[in-house]
């Protein structure tokens, strides 16, 4: 049977006959919303990637950010949280829901498993927490398991949704399967704004109390970059951050590579902004602006990438990639399910 209640906040104090922070108990990475490397404002959401590991599901006018929490104002006593993730959404549509995607559709088959989150709303708003088992491209149908509605309301809350996920024998298994867990579904086309905090997927019929699902901030980034990463990591105040060191193949060209921060899923799909954004950067005084990047190769760990500048290389120097005198430049690889 599923079910879907309110629970009180004290509940995260209590971890009874399990050790209650331990790390791995929790498969939601990121579940505590403090990272964020695309950014910390996002419209249009529907597809889109928001803070790391958490993607939208809509028809409706969306905007999602990072709030941050004063001070002594997170939901659980003695668990001093930074930010949070706002939902604000406008009239009109009929549906909204944000996920994050588990990898595999084998994880927690069979078993009895709790979803718990805490959310606070501008007005009372119907939600309904979702599992979905996504079997993957050439896979057997997704398989749904929705708990009934219940009210989010106007003041920090956990709740909990426990489910007797179903086997998969029987199931074809394609390519790129996950769990889709989704704390938030709202469907109507009302205005609805919507906090949501805290995400924690785990064995067992009871909400234990929340721990980040790698340990340490450290560990739990590093897990967000296995599926994405945003390059480089330094200050976003640097004009002239580097990014990578190589050579120059020709008068117009210089080839470099890009090491990644930790192995990634899959080989990588790259994005970067535009090529005038980028430099190759030739001598003490020499920087010449870059007219495009793009990929050559890629691995798992590393990119290989190249730059095309108009003139002024010499071929078989020594060079760096850095931004051109401007904080927009970037290099993004994702390996997201």
């Amino acid at each position: 049977m599923t079910r879907a209640y309110n629970t009180a906040t004290t509940q995260q104090n209590s971890g009874g006959a399990v050790t209650p922070f331990t790390a791995g108990k929790n498969a939601v990475i990121n579940g505590d919303f403090k990272i964020w490397q695309r950014g910390t404002s996002f419209s249009s959401i529907n597809g889109i990637y928001t803070a790391d590991r958490w993607v939208g599901a809509t028809n409706k006018t969306v905007t999602v950010s990072q709030q941050t929490f004063t001070a002594g104002a997170a939901p659980v006593s003695g668990y001093e949280a930074t930010y949070f993730l706002r939902i604000a959404q406008s009239a009109g549509g009929s549906y909204c829901a944000i996920q994050t995607r588990l990898e595999d559709v084998r994880l927690f088959a069979g078993q009895t498993i709790t979803l718990s989150f805490w959310a606070k709303a501008d007005a009372t708003v119907a939600n309904r927490a979702g599992i979905v088992q996504i079997f993957g491209t050439g896979g057997s149908a997704n398989v749904d398991n929705y708990s009934s509605s219940y009210n989010i309301t106007t003041s920090w809350a956990r709740y909990t949704y426990t489910i007797a996920l179903g086997s998969i024998s029987g199931k074809t298994i394609g390519t790129n399967s996950y769990l889709s867990i989704q704390p938030i579904l709202t469907e109507d086309a009302l205005a609805h704004t919507i906090d949501i905090w805290g995400v924690q997927l785990e064995v067992g019929p009871v909400a234990t109390p929340f721990a980040l699902a790698t340990g340490t901030l450290a560990t739990e980034l590093a897990a967000c970059q296995r599926y994405f990463a945003a390059l480089p990591s330094g200050s976003a105040s640097d004009n002239y951050a580097t990014f990578a060191n190589g050579y120059t193949v020709s008068s117009t060209k210089g080839a470099f590579v890009v090491n990644l921060p930790v192995p990634m899923r899959i080989y990588p799909t790259m994005t970067y902004s535009a090529g005038n954004t980028f430099a190759a950067h030739t001598g003490a005084s020499t920087v010449t602006a870059g007219t495009a990047i793009a990929t050559d190769r890629s691995s798992p760990n590393t990119i290989w990438c190249s730059l095309t500048v108009a003139s002024g290389l010499t071929a078989g120097n020594a060079l760096l990639l850095i931004g051109n005198n401007t904080t927009s430049a970037k290099i993004e690889a994702s390996a997201e399910l």
